[in-house]
């Protein structure tokens, strides 16, 4: 039964690209309501400028909620028992191209980036110059960086719009002339609460994208001016299965995902989770851990145990994101301070001892801290293969899993899928 639902959700995610949502306010929720299909050519009239835009934010929210179980198998952050034969793969980190998984990641995240892009078209149609002083273009530019820079993070290489294909940095530099653009915008449009907002998340992605290249003096620069307070959730609703939290399924009513090992049983308030094992509810097997709302789900509670439900709000950009970048990035110039001040803080939040780390050792405490404050935030798999890759440093999970008792694979990002590489004649 839990397949069948599984397998409905993801046609009618495949099939409801553009849906309505509620205006976003000042505090940066994305708020959903009454979804509903039009078709793509209507998205061409100015008169629907507001559901065009409604698309780029509803995209992106549900690719990042759909994500989120997917890269954190790559990663060491969850592990899975299930019975559909394209689970297993993400699970063992020996998925493929022919993976249905890797087939649905790779269609959201490109349709996130292409509903972004035809949005500043179609703006630059309805407004002409003046499209480059409005709110609207500021949203567009500032999604599309940010679903360009998860696209990067959870993929070895990728291709947008039948193109050639472009590696990770390569689509990290394709961000970054996004979240330029949307500065740009910020600088010239009339002062509103939502336009700093956005500004504020321009910053961060900036950041977060010149980490991920090694440019590590302007990750500090970028990270230093998102403010202490900031924060922007992305909101989901029990009305549809378009716009519920995607994983509620894989986390509470299936049952089939757990921390890892390495995340569980750490007497940490940010990773909440059953004691002992429960019932899997997709296998009948007990094997699962259920996880319950960490710390950036909107019920967490440090002294109760909330279950993750279809409607919970995710915090999806936060200040803390950005001291964490600031931390690692002036770490590789070379000042070590801010690390280990920000992990003796997030040690503190933790109920951990304080530390006198230094070189290698900071930086791996750095790196459990910021998995442990971003646990189920789509964040995990970015962090491993950025550590591996620039640091040389391989915290991806080995040896047999923990519920198969098989070798783990090798894979640590996903490959573009069969149906791409069979259609697009750059490959």
């Amino acid at each position: 039964m839990h397949l069948l639902i599984n397998k409905l959700k993801t046609l009618s995610a495949l099939l409801l690209a553009v849906f309505v949502l509620s205006t976003a306010g000042c505090d940066g929720l994305l708020e959903v309501e009454d979804p509903g299909s039009i078709e793509e050519d209507e998205l061409d009239d100015p008169r629907n400028e507001t559901l065009m835009m409604n698309g780029v934010r509803g995209q992106f929210q549900y690719t990042h909620a759909y994500s989120t179980p997917w890269t954190g198998q790559i990663a060491d952050e969850l592990v899975m028992e299930h019975t559909f034969v394209d689970y297993r793969p993400v699970a063992m980190r020996t998925v493929d191209e022919t993976n249905v998984m890797t087939e649905n990641l790779f269609n959201f995240w490109t349709k996130s980036i292409m509903h972004a892009k035809h949005a500043v078209e179609n703006l630059e149609s309805f407004h002409g110059d003046e499209a480059w002083e409005r709110h609207n273009m500021q949203k567009a530019k500032v999604y599309g960086g940010h679903s360009l820079i998860r696209y990067a993070e959870t993929f070895c290489e990728g291709t947008i719009d039948v193109g050639e294909p472009k590696s990770s940095d390569e689509l990290f530099a394709k961000a970054v002339d996004y979240f330029d653009d949307a500065l740009q915008v910020a600088n010239d449009a009339e002062t509103t609460d939502e336009v700093v907002q956005f500004e504020h998340l321009s910053n961060l992605g900036m950041a977060r994208a010149k980490l991920n290249l090694g440019e590590f003096e302007e990750a500090q620069q970028y990270a230093a001016l998102v403010p202490e307070d900031f924060e922007m959730w992305l909101r989901y609703s029990d009305n549809t299965a378009r716009e519920e939290l995607w994983f509620y399924e894989q986390a509470t009513a299936g049952r089939y995902i757990s921390p890892a090992p390495n995340f569980r049983h750490l007497d940490d308030p940010r990773i909440p989770h059953t004691e002992e094992p429960v019932v899997n509810a997709t296998t009948g097997n007990e094997t699962t851990y259920q996880p319950f709302q960490p710390l950036n789900f909107e019920n967490w509670d440090p002294d109760a145990e909330n279950e993750i439900q279809d409607n919970t709000d995710v915090r999806f950009a936060t200040a803390l994101e950005a001291q964490y970048i600031e931390a690692e990035a002036s770490f590789q110039e070379g000042d070590e301070e801010p690390a280990l001040d920000l992990v003796n803080e997030r040690r503190d939040f933790g109920g951990q001892d304080q530390v006198d780390y230094s070189g290698d050792e900071l930086l791996e405490d750095l790196l459990d801290q910021k998995g442990r404050d971003f646990f189920l935030t789509n964040n995990r798999l970015a962090d491993l293969r950025r550590f591996q890759n620039l640091y040389g440093i391989d915290n991806f999970p080995e040896g047999d899993h923990p519920i198969y008792a098989e070798p783990y694979g090798d894979v640590t990002c996903f490959p573009i899928p069969e149906s791409e590489i069979n259609a697009n004649p750059n490959l």
